[in-house]
């Protein structure tokens, strides 16, 4: 399985003893990303959000995407009130595939979307520019597998077939320090 992005963008600094695919991340920032805990600070979602868009710009990155769990993206939606802008997340690849989003005017030269993403971890926010991401595969994802000799196997006590399929991928970053991740009040 993939590792994802949690581990790429840590929601702290890593440790003296940081083991990251063989990396020790902990001397430099920008190998495992922003962060900032509201929690911690006071902030509220919207001004946490806003200090990740310039802790990332003063790196030289550009936050374009903002994803939240249903749950705080309510409160993010409710506390903009009628200030909110609404906006169309599109998919760069597939056809007729959006999401609604609220945008706002970020450090880079492009609106930063909020997302809400019910796989986001709640009272987090993971704020990402999205073109320092890459999803790599050893051949096509997915590919039938060879385990069987890549045939399809009749299935004994039914009219039906099994076929196997196999995927060796991972998800990347150029620049960790380009994304960032708040833990939210």
């Amino acid at each position: 399985g993939s590792i994802g992005n949690q581990p790429i963008v840590d929601a702290t600094a890593p440790g003296g003893a940081d083991n990251f695919l063989g990396q020790n991340r902990s001397f430099d920032s920008r190998l495992y990303g922003q962060y900032l805990d509201a929690s911690v600070t006071g902030d509220t979602i919207e001004t946490a959000i806003g200090k990740m868009d310039v802790y990332i710009a003063r790196e030289g990155g550009a936050m374009d995407l903002v994803c939240l769990n249903p749950i705080n993206f309510d409160q993010f939606r409710n506390v903009l009130g009628s200030q909110a802008v609404y906006d169309k997340a599109k998919s760069a690849t597939v056809a007729n595939v959006s999401f609604s989003t609220i945008s706002f005017a970020g450090q880079g030269s492009s609106a930063v979307r909020v997302l809400s993403d019910p796989d986001c971890p709640q009272d987090e926010a993971v704020c990402l520019q999205q073109d320092t991401w890459v999803y790599k595969s050893v051949g096509e994802v997915p590919h039938i597998s060879n385990a069987n000799g890549g045939q399809l196997i009749a299935m004994a006590s039914e009219d039906s077939g099994e076929l196997r399929l196999a995927a060796y991928s991972e998800l990347g970053c150029y620049a960790p320090a380009w994304n960032g991740r708040v833990k939210l009040v």
